[in-house]
């Protein structure tokens, strides 16, 4: 969220006063509804979910 917040203050900061802090506060809304674990959760949730089957089929099981 931070280089979003430094792209927006560069291109709007000079605009309307305040406009980058009311368009990252709506992008900020939007994540935390859309993503309530955050950014990183689907990714690290991929992961291991990743890593579990890689485990699953190295061991001599089959991967469910």
């Amino acid at each position: 969220m931070t280089p979003l917040g430094e792209f927006l203050r560069s291109y709007l900061g000079a605009l309307q006063q305040g406009l980058n802090f009311f368009i990252y506060g709506l992008v900020l809304i939007g994540v935390v509804m859309v993503l309530p674990g955050g950014i990183v959760s689907p990714i690290l949730s991929f992961l291991r979910h990743r890593d579990f089957k890689a485990r699953q089929t190295s061991s001599g099981k089959e991967a469910v």
